[in-house]
């Protein structure tokens, strides 16, 4: 998909694609708050769906809470990226390719979000971050931000998001991820891919 583009321009995702999200915030709530998931069983986007919380009785703020203190956790400072993305977005970078990073993060996580950008990517530079939700809570869609800027390829894990990129034949490499397997994601703008050298 890469060589069909008349832009050089990439919109990523951050978390479980650059990030080792899930997995670091599987080892907060069970270190902190005795909430033992293993990461197969993270099928839903929307974790408060989830039986592991369902049977604590936390609900969607819970969960929001909990991906807040995860956010000011010694984890969240230690997690690790994904493997291959550093490699691959130098390997990008020396062929010209700019990166906008999208993320469904809400707006008031850009200072942990910057930090761990700059530790855990010190050489990649991108062009700029965008949060699809404001800190008062107005959203925008992914494929808005990817119209407006004449982004033609982003790299995501939420099956949600890249089939209403794909509607707006916005490309997409959906990252296999548990929480993604039970959708259907048939449509010839989407590529599912395990690992970022599935990328060249």
């Amino acid at each position: 998909m890469l060589k069909e583009l008349a832009s050089k321009k990439i919109a990523i995702d951050i978390d479980d694609v650059l990030s080792l999200t899930v997995r670091s915030f599987l080892d907060f709530i069970r270190e902190d708050h005795d909430i033992d998931m293993q990461y197969d069983e993270f099928t839903e986007y929307r974790a408060h769906e989830l039986k592991a919380f369902k049977s604590k009785n936390i609900d969607e703020d819970g969960v929001y809470a909990l991906w807040r203190a995860f956010s000011d956790s010694h984890i969240w400072k230690s997690m690790k990226t994904i493997e291959w993305s550093e490699e691959s977005l130098r390997k990008l970078s020396r062929e010209w390719y700019e990166f906008i990073l999208i993320t469904a993060r809400n707006e008031s996580l850009r200072d942990y979000t910057l930090n761990w950008l700059e530790k855990s990517y010190p050489d990649i530079y991108f062009s700029w971050l965008h949060f699809t939700w404001g800190l008062k809570w107005a959203h925008i869609k992914k494929s808005e931000v990817c119209k407006r800027h004449w982004i033609e390829l982003m790299i995501e894990d939420n099956a949600d998001n890249v089939l209403e990129l794909a509607e707006n034949w916005i490309k997409c490499y959906l990252f296999n991820r548990p929480w993604n397997q039970n959708h259907t994601v048939d449509h010839p703008c989407i590529k599912r891919i395990d690992s970022w050298q599935e990328i060249f």
